[in-house]
């Protein structure tokens, strides 16, 4: 069994070199570099003000969800005074169906206002997640250029990131030598850049 697991594994793994969808770490003269993308982007000067302009924004949107919970609350005090009206024993049967009908009406409001608060909500932090990927991504783009130039420069043909790549929990690479990371160059140029 694991011997066939093997065969399945090589075969696949050819089968994907030969379409070119996976291709060798290294050819023959190429150099490879490595960086840690996570501290250039603290280190690129962009950084401070694209966090700046999405606490704006949370706090913008965190503004605008205490208010709609506020009217919220307004609604379900208006809610659970119609609801003690109509439960008054003292009322006439016509008057009780009345309030209970304004009741079912009321509650209906409540639920509609509440599912639209949930909507809100969960378009805000949609909205906010996209601004934040936009920015994130023009850092990153200034990044790349900076890290293609330099690798020019230096005679690199490759250069990975080291760090997580999302799903990947182990980073897109698993080892590499002290000297081919590149981070503490490329930081010194955004350094560089961002200097008056």
């Amino acid at each position: 069994m694991a011997h066939m697991m093997h065969k399945i594994l090589v075969v696949g793994l050819g089968m994907l070199v030969a379409a070119g969808l996976v291709m060798p770490v290294q050819a023959a003269g190429d150099r490879i570099a490595v960086v840690q993308l996570e501290q250039l982007l603290k280190a690129h000067p962009d950084t401070v003000p694209a966090e700046t302009s999405l606490e704006k924004q949370r706090t913008e949107f965190e503004t605008e969800r205490r208010s709609m919970l506020d009217e919220m609350g307004r609604r379900k005090e208006a809610f659970e005074s119609l609801r003690d009206e109509a439960a008054n024993e003292a009322l006439s049967e016509d008057v009780r169906k009345e309030k209970l009908k304004a009741l079912e009406e009321a509650y209906g409001e409540l639920r509609k206002y509440e599912k639209e608060i949930q909507e809100i909500q969960i378009q805000r932090q949609k909205e906010l997640n996209d601004h934040g990927r936009r920015l994130r991504g023009s850092i990153v783009e200034k990044i790349r250029a900076i890290i293609e130039t330099y690798a020019e420069d230096k005679g690199f043909t490759v250069v990975l990131n080291v760090e997580n790549a999302g799903m990947n929990a182990f980073g897109t690479v698993l080892y590499s030598a002290d000297k081919s990371d590149i981070t503490a160059d490329v930081r010194s140029l955004i350094e560089k850049q961002a200097a008056p």
